[in-house]
């Protein structure tokens, strides 16, 4: 009697974007929830060495995915000299220039956090990043890494 192998579905692959050190437990739960689907979660915390540069590593990492998350909270990011946007910035930038769906959440204006996480000196620009993904899709605001990892 002939048999019939399925064959196992190809893990979507899921960029996770965001500053770093003040959304550590948010992307907790977005890559917990991204595990619990069966797919493969992608973020500059299990890059590991790499012969580029971290933008370029940035940009090579989001171009191989299929679905591109964004986490915005009250920090621009770190800035590239060389483009003079935030790596997250230009993150978003790259997953929109190459067509892949793109998911935004912003966490909400009145959450409160601790002021080692607001970035003070950047936030015209965060601000005008904001303005437009507002503008560009429909965004979900989230405010504790419970309520993120839910939505």
């Amino acid at each position: 009697m002939a048999t019939t192998q399925k064959k196992a579905p190809q893990a979507v692959r899921v960029f996770v974007s965001s500053t770093y050190q003040d959304l550590v437990p948010y992307r907790q739960k977005v890559s917990d929830a991204i595990q619990r689907l069966q797919q493969v979660v992608v973020g500059m915390e299990w890059f590991g060495s790499d012969p580029d540069t971290p933008i370029e590593t940035c940009i090579k990492r989001v171009k191989e995915s299929s679905i591109f998350i964004l986490l915005v909270g009250f920090r621009y990011g770190s800035i590239s000299k060389k483009h003079n946007k935030s790596i997250t910035q230009i993150e978003y930038e790259t997953a929109i220039a190459d067509n892949i769906p793109t998911l935004v959440y912003i966490i909400d204006d009145t959450q409160p956090t601790s002021l080692q996480y607001v970035d003070f000196e950047n936030r015209d620009r965060l601000n005008e990043f904001k303005k437009e993904l507002k503008s560009n899709h429909v965004t979900s605001t989230f405010t504790t890494p419970d309520d993120l990892g839910l939505k």
